[in-house]
């Protein structure tokens, strides 16, 4: 027979682990999103704002 307060660690332990996998997992979805985005071809706008950075480099 188990202790009644080790019964109680034993499932907050697989609590946590399981919040923690699905908090990890959401991270990677989140970093895929956001790297999906970032390789997509630039919009008229920040092909703008890179050109006016350039421009605003080699000025200086």
């Amino acid at each position: 027979m188990t202790h009644p307060v080790a019964h109680a660690l034993r499932h907050r332990r697989v609590w946590l682990a399981r919040a923690t996998l699905v908090i990890v997992l959401a991270g990677f979805v989140a970093l895929a999103a956001r790297v999906a985005i970032s390789l997509a071809d630039p919009d008229l706008l920040e092909q703008k704002i890179a050109g006016a950075e350039r421009y605003i480099y080699y000025k200086l």
